[in-house]
């Protein structure tokens, strides 16, 4: 089943400089752990301390709380500033 883990973070100023570096590693870890999963990391387009995680999962069930990576991921960014996170199933015709 595809489904997709979003994580959106909205940073503290303050905190830009640690985490474009912790973001790209964090990029260059998760597409080492598996095959099931696809990470992509968008910047927002106006805030500059807006970034979105989106975790692509293929796998036999929804892990309706999300993935193991994904809540180790939540866990690191609370630190940067607020942060969200939700499970959103392919929807099939």
């Amino acid at each position: 089943m595809k489904w997709l883990e979003i994580i959106e973070l909205r940073a503290a100023d303050c905190n830009r400089e640690q985490l474009d570096p912790m973001l790209n590693n964090l990029m260059k870890e998760t597409a080492q752990e598996g095959v099931n999963h696809v990470t992509v990391v968008y910047n927002h387009a106006v805030i500059k301390n807006g970034f979105c995680i989106h975790l692509k999962h293929d796998t036999m069930e929804v892990e309706s709380g999300g993935s193991q990576m994904g809540l180790s991921i939540l866990a690191n960014l609370k630190e940067y500033g607020l942060v969200n996170h939700s499970i959103w199933i392919e929807r099939r015709l």
